[in-house]
C-alpha cells in the first residue's frame, strides 16, 4: 500500500505542473456529436463540460490515471501450488532495438512497469500497431495455467446491446489504457518479471494476457460505475456506454438547449465526477460524446431500437460463394449464427446449409442451397433489418407475448410486445434445426419447453401471454402415461411461469413455417438436447400462489388451472366421471391417434384439475396393484413370505437395487453402483429401506410429489407447527431418505408463507460508507426528545460535522419550522464554509421555513431514505454522549438540563474521537486549543508563548500550522474511511444482509413493525404481503403494488 501512496503522489504531482488538458484546439479534435445533431449551444456546453473535468481525460500515458487503491483494493493472483519458471525473452530487429528500450523505460516512467529480482520469467514480445507504434504484449500462458480462475462473466452481448436501444443519444467513454490503470498487489508482481534489455522488469498494473484481467477489469468498473449502473451506463470492461432515457424530450431548457441532451449531460458529469473520486481517465481521443447512435458489441443501438453492425454484416455480403469445404461451411454458419435474433425462421432457412455436414449429406452445390446462402446475405444487409426494445414496465398495458411453433425438423418462436399504440413489435426471433433424437419429441415438448427456456430472462416472473395452437398440444402428447415423471418436470417447469393462454390458428402465427419443412434424411449435430436444462432446475418446486387453490390435498399431483378458457373436449370430460367414460380416437395435425391418454395430458396443460386427478390416482393405484399381483404370483404359486418390490413407486438406482434385492434382475445387468450400493438397502413390505449402522432403517422416498407430501405433512401437519428447516429435518432424518433431503427441506421450510409472515428474521441493506475529504463538506442535523425542564425547553437541535464529529447544540421549546431555520441559519452564518447538510425527513426540517432558508443561502440539504436511521448515523449516535453528559453535570438539577447543555456540548468538543484520534474543536477550527486547566498549571504549549515575536515569524509559524494541518487532514481522512470500512465489514457480518438489490418486478413481503409494539399483535403476522416490486424511488426505497396492480401508499424502505 505505501508504494501505490508514493505512486499517487507522483501521479498528483505531475498533475499539478501540467497545463490544461483541453484547450479549445483540443476540445475542437474531440468526437462530440455529429454534423447536424446538435445545436451550437449545445456543442459548445459540451465541449466546456470536458473542458470543465479535464483532469478527467488523458491524451498521452504521463496523463493517465491509477485506480485508487485506498477505494478498490488491487488485483490479487491466486494460484495453485507451483514451481518457478524462467523463460527467456524475445528476439528482435536490430533496427528497432532502439525503440523498444525507448518504450520500455516510457513503461517504468508511467509507473507500469519496474525492476525486481523475481525468481520467475515470462515471454513477451512486441508489434507495430497501425499507426506505427510498437506494443508491448506479456504472453502469460505458464501463470495462467496455474491461476484459479476468477468465475465471474461478462454480460451477455446481445442483452447488453438490447439495454441501449432505443435511446435518443448516447456517449461512450473508453478508458485510456485500460488495464495500465488497475494496480497489481505488490504480493504478486513477481509472477509476471520478464528479462528486458533494462534489466529484469515486473508489472506494477494488471497485464493484459493474465487470465482474470478481464474479471477484474468488469468487476473493479461496476464499483466506479456505482449508483448509476445498470439505468445510466452499463460498464463493459474498460467501455462505459451511457444511454438516455427512451423518451426524446425536445423542450428547450435553455436557448438552443434541448431537455434530452442536458439530461444525457448530467449522466456524463456524473461518471466523470466518479472517474475523478477514483482516480482513473478517460481517453480523450477515442472517447465518443453525444451522439444518435452507436455500436456497442457488434449491435448499432439508436432510436431506431438495433440492427447489426454494418461493417460486420458487410463481410457476410462479400463473403465467397459457393462453399465448397466443410471448413467453409462451418466457418459461415458460425458467423450468420450470431445475427439469428434478428432472422426470422432462421432453422428452416439455413437447414439446406446444414445439410451439407451430416453424416449422410453431401457438398454438392443445388439451387436451393446457393438460394438459402443469398437470402441470409440479403437478410442482414438489408436497412430493414432491426429489433424492437423491450419495456419491462408496463406489465398490463404492454406485455410480452411469445408465439411458438415446431415442426418435424426445427422449432421456434418470436418474442412480441405492443408499442405505444397498440401495435405488436418483434423483439427477437428463435430457432433452431433438430437432431435426429429430438426430431422424434412431442410438438408440445419442442415448442413450449425450448421457448419457455430460451426467453425465461424476458417472462420469468411476469404475467405474459403464451400463443399456441390447441390442435398440437392436445396431439402432440400421444406416448406418456400421467404417472411419467418425464412429464412431472415438463409440468413442474411450466407452473413456473405466470402465464395466460391465447390459441391462435396456425396461419395466423408469426412464428409459424417451421411446421411445413419438409423433412430431408435425418442426421445427428452436436445441439444440446431440449430439455436437457431441466436437469438442472427441475428439481425446484416453485408454484404460483396465484395459480394455486386451497382445495388441493397432500396427495394430490398439484395440476392446476392455467387457462381458464377450456377447449370443448376438455369441458365434456370434465362434465362426468371420466375413469369410466370414452371417447372415440381421432387423428391429429401430424396423423398421430389421438386417445383417452392424450387428453389427460393436455387436460394437464390447458387447465383440467379434479377430474384429472381422480382418473390420475385410480390409474396409478391399478397399476400399482397389477406389478404386486405379478411379484406375487411369479415364483412358486406365490409362497408367503416371498420378496416383492413396488417397481412403480421407484426410480432410477434405488429402482435397480430393489429388483436387484428381489431377483428380478441379474447382478450382471446393473450398473456397478447398483451392485456396490445394494448391501446397504433391504426389503420389507415390497418397500425399500436405507440400512444404517447404530439406527432404525430408512424409507426411501422417491417421486416429487411423494417427497413433498411427507415434508408438508411434517412441516404444515399436526405433528409440523410449522417449525424451522433443522427441526423439520430432524423430525423426518430417522424415518425416511432420499439424496438431497436437506437442501429440499430447507427450501420448502424458506418458501412457506405463513412462516414468512410470522418470521422474526430481518434482512438488512448494505452499509456505504462516506467519504468526505474536509471539514464542513457534510453536516448532520438532527432533533433529540428530552425531558420537560422548568422554563419549558422539550428538544435539543444538534448539528455535528460527518468527518471531525465536532458538534453545536441548543434547546428548543417548540420543534416549529421557524424556530428550526433560525438556528441553522445562525450556524452557517458562523461557519460559512459548510457545504451540505443531511437531516431526516421529519416535518421538522421537511418545511417551507427550512428549506427556503438553504435555498435562499444556497446550501444543499439531503434528505436521508425513510426508516434508514444510519445514514444519519454521526449524529444519531451522539445524542447519547450528550444525554449521558447533560445527566451527569445536572445530577442533582435535571430540570435545568438546559443550563447544562453549553458544558455538555463544550466537553464534547473538547474530547478526541476514537476514529481519528484527534480533538473535535482543534480539527474543526485548524488550530492547537489550550484547555482551562492549562492557565493554571502551565504546559509546553503555554510556557512556549512569546510575547516579542515579530509579524514575520508569527506569519512563517502560521504558515507552517496550516501546511501540517492539511498533512493532518489527508492522515485523518485515510483512518476515518479505514474505520467505517471496517464498520461496513462488521455489519455486513452481524446483520443479514442482503445479498442482491432487489429489482422492479420481484415478490416481496412487508414488515409491520408497528403490530409488534401492541399487546394485541403479539400473535398477528410480522409481515404482510405478497406484494410486488412496482418502482424504485430511491437507492434503498421502493414503491409496492398489490398483485392486482394496486399501488400500496409509500415509499417503502428495502429493510
Amino acid at each position: 500500500m505505501e508504494k501505490e501512496e508514493e505512486v499517487l503522489r507522483v501521479i498528483g504531482e505531475r498533475r499539478a505542473t501540467e497545463g490544461h488538458r483541453i484547450p479549445d484546439e483540443v476540445a475542437g479534435t474531440m468526437k462530440i456529436g455529429i454534423d447536424g445533431f446538435l445545436t451550437e449551444e449545445e456543442n459548445r456546453l459540451i465541449k466546456r463540460t470536458c473542458q470543465e473535468f479535464h483532469l478527467a481525460f488523458a491524451f498521452s500515458d504521463h496523463q493517465k490515471g491509477r485506480l485508487n487503491a485506498k477505494l478498490i483494493p488491487p488485483v490479487r493472483i491466486h494460484t495453485v501450488e507451483h514451481e518457478c519458471w524462467n523463460d527467456k525473452g524475445p528476439s528482435y530487429e536490430f533496427g528497432i532495438a532502439g525503440e523498444v528500450t525507448d518504450l520500455l523505460r516510457a513503461k517504468m516512467d508511467s509507473f507500469v512497469a519496474e525492476p525486481t529480482t523475481s525468481p520467475y520469467g515470462n515471454r513477451w514480445f512486441v508489434f507495430r500497431k497501425p499507426n506505427r507504434t510498437l506494443r508491448w504484449i506479456q504472453d502469460l500462458q505458464k501463470l495462467n495455467a496455474v491461476t484459479i480462475r476468477d468465475a465471474d462473466s461478462l454480460p451477455q452481448a446481445d442483452l447488453l446491446a438490447e439495454s441501449h436501444a432505443g435511446r435518443s443519444i448516447y456517449s461512450l467513454i473508453d478508458l485510456y489504457s485500460g488495464y495500465d490503470q488497475l494496480p497489481l498487489d505488490v504480493r504478486d508482481r513477481p509472477y509476471t518479471a520478464m528479462h528486458t534489455p533494462v534489466g529484469q522488469l515486473q508489472m506494477q498494473v494488471t497485464p493484459m494476457g493474465f487470465t482474470n484481467a478481464v474479471a477484474e477489469a468488469q468487476r473493479r468498473m461496476l464499483a466506479v460505475a456505482g449508483d448509476m449502473f445498470p439505468e445510466k451506463c452499463e460498464p463493459y470492461i474498460d467501455d462505459n456506454p451511457i444511454k438516455c432515457a427512451q423518451e426524446k424530450d425536445e423542450t428547450e431548457v435553455r436557448s438552443g438547449i434541448r431537455r434530452f441532451v442536458w439530461d444525457h449531460l448530467q449522466d456524463i458529469k456524473d461518471l466523470l465526477r466518479w472517474f475523478l473520486v477514483y482516480n482513473i481517465m478517460a481517453s480523450g481521443p477515442k472517447s465518443i460524446l453525444a451522439v444518435p447512435e452507436v455500436t456497442i458489441l457488434g449491435f448499432r443501438c439508436g432510436a431506431y431500437n438495433r440492427k447489426p453492425d454494418p461493417a460486420k454484416t458487410d463481410k457476410i455480403s462479400q463473403w465467397p460463394t459457393p462453399l465448397r469445404t466443410t471448413t467453409e461451411v462451418r466457418a459461415f454458419l458460425g458467423v450468420v449464427d450470431f445475427w439469428r435474433i434478428f432472422i426470422k425462421n432462421f432453422a428452416k432457412i439455413v437447414e439446406p446449409i446444414r445439410a451439407m455436414i451430416r453424416e449422410e449429406g453431401t457438398m454438392d452445390l443445388t439451387e436451393e442451397r446457393e438460394g438459402a446462402v443469398q437470402r441470409l446475405k440479403d437478410i442482414l444487409t438489408s436497412e430493414t433489418v432491426a429489433l424492437s426494445a423491450p419495456c419491462f414496465n408496463d406489465e398490463v398495458g404492454r406485455p410480452f407475448i411469445l408465439e411458438t411453433d415446431g415442426g418435424p425438423l426445427a422449432v421456434g418462436g418470436v418474442l412480441i410486445q405492443g408499442d405505444g399504440g397498440g401495435k405488436e413489435r418483434s423483439i427477437r426471433f428463435e430457432s433452431r434445426t433438430l437432431n435426429s433424437a429430438e426430431r422424434r419429441y412431442s410438438q408440445f415438448k419442442k415448442e413450449v419447453l425450448h421457448c419457455l427456456k430460451t426467453f425465461q430472462a424476458y417472462t420469468f416472473g411476469r404475467r405474459f401471454i403464451l400463443r399456441i395452437d390447441p390442435t398440437n398440444v392436445a396431439g402432440a402428447l400421444k406416448n406418456y402415461r400421467p404417472i411419467d415423471p418425464t412429464v412431472g418436470r415438463w409440468v413442474g417447469f411450466i407452473w413456473q411461469f405466470d402465464y395466460k393462454i391465447e390459441r391462435i390458428a396456425g396461419i395466423r402465427n408469426k412464428a409459424d413455417g417451421l411446421s411445413r419443412v419438409c423433412i430431408t434424411p435425418e442426421g445427428m449435430e452436436d445441439a444440446e438436447p431440449i430439455d436437457t436444462f431441466l436437469e438442472y432446475e427441475g428439481g425446484t418446486l416453485a408454484v404460483d400462489n396465484e395459480m394455486m387453490s386451497g382445495e388441493c390435498t397432500s396427495g394430490e399431483l398439484l395440476i392446476q388451472t392455467l387457462d381458464k378458457g377450456a377447449p370443448a373436449v376438455v369441458a365434456e370430460l370434465r362434465e362426468g366421471p371420466v375413469t369410466t367414460r370414452g371417447r372415440r380416437e381421432e387423428n391429429d395435425s401430424w396423423g398421430a391417434i389421438v386417445g383417452p391418454k392424450e387428453e389427460l395430458i393436455a387436460m394437464a396443460v390447458e387447465g383440467g384439475q379434479e377430474a384429472v386427478m381422480s382418473l390420475v390416482e385410480s390409474r396409478e393405484r391399478k397399476e400399482l396393484q397389477q406389478v404386486v399381483n405379478q411379484m406375487q404370483e411369479g415364483k412358486d404359486g406365490g409362497k408367503e413370505g416371498d420378496k416383492f418390490f413396488y417397481v412403480q413407486s421407484y426410480e432410477g438406482l434405488f429402482r435397480e437395487i430393489g429388483l436387484l434385492l428381489v431377483g428380478n434382475k441379474q447382478p450382471t445387468k446393473v450398473n456397478i453402483k447398483a451392485r456396490e450400493e445394494a448391501e446397504r438397502y433391504v426389503i420389507r413390505g415390497g418397500h425399500l429401506f436405507r440400512r444404517e449402522e447404530g439406527v432404525m432403517p430408512r424409507r426411501v422416498v422417491c417421486g416429487r410429489s411423494r417427497q413433498v407430501n411427507v415434508i408438508q405433512a411434517m412441516h404444515d401437519g399436526l405433528a409440523g407447527g410449522h417449525r424451522s428447516s433443522k427441526r423439520t429435518l430432524a423430525k423426518i432424518t430417522p424415518l425416511y431418505y432420499w439424496p438431497g433431503m436437506a437442501d429440499m427441506i430447507a427450501i420448502y421450510c424458506q418458501t412457506c408463507l405463513i412462516c414468512q409472515e410470522r418470521s422474526s428474521v430481518r434482512v438488512f441493506e448494505p452499509l456505504r460508507p462516506t467519504r468526505v475529504l474536509g471539514p464542513g463538506h457534510l453536516v448532520h442535523l438532527d432533533l433529540a426528545v428530552m425531558p420537560v425542564s422548568t422554563d419549558g425547553y422539550k428538544y435539543i437541535l444538534d448539528a455535528r460535522d460527518n468527518l471531525r464529529g465536532f458538534v453545536e447544540a441548543v434547546a428548543l421549546k417548540k420543534k416549529i419550522g421557524r424556530s428550526v431555520a433560525d438556528w441553522i441559519e445562525d450556524f452557517y452564518l458562523r461557519h460559512s464554509f459548510v457545504r451540505r447538510f443531511i437531516a431526516d425527513n421529519g416535518m421538522k426540517f421537511v418545511n417551507h421555513e427550512v428549506l427556503g432558508m438553504l435555498k435562499r443561502l444556497c446550501v444543499p440539504i439531503k434528505l436521508i431514505e425513510p426508516y434508514h436511521p444510519e445514514a444519519n448515523a454521526p449524529v444519531e449516535r451522539g445524542h447519547r454522549t450528550l444525554k449521558n453528559t447533560i445527566a451527569k453535570l445536572a445530577a442533582d438539577h435535571l430540570g435545568n438540563w438546559p443550563k447544562y447543555l453549553k458544558h455538555a456540548v463544550f466537553a464534547e468538543n473538547m474530547t478526541p474521537k476514537r476514529t481519528t484520534g484527534c480533538i473535535p474543536a482543534e480539527l474543526w477550527y485548524g488550530r492547537e486549543i489550550d484547555f482551562p486547566v492549562e492557565a493554571l498549571v502551565p504546559t509546553w504549549n503555554r510556557l512556549d508563548d512569546d510575547p516579542q515575536i515579530t509579524t514575520e515569524e508569527l506569519i512563517e509559524e502560521t504558515c507552517q500550522q496550516i501546511l501540517k494541518n492539511e498533512e493532518v487532514v489527508e492522515d485523518i481522512v485515510s483512518r476515518v474511511l479505514d474505520s467505517r470500512m471496517r464498520d461496513k465489514a462488521r455489519w455486513d457480518h452481524v446483520k443479514n444482509v442482503r445479498k442482491e438489490p432487489l429489482q422492479v418486478g420481484e415478490m416481496v413481503l412487508l414488515r409491520n413493525s408497528a403490530l409488534e409494539s401492541t399487546w394485541p399483535g403479539q400473535l398477528g403476522k410480522r409481515f404482510k404481503g405478497p406484494c410486488r416490486v412496482a418502482k424504485r424511488v430511491g437507492l434503498n426505497t421502493f414503491e409496492l403494488e398489490d398483485l392486482d396492480g394496486t399501488v400500496l401508499k409509500g415509499p417503502f424502505p428495502g429493510q
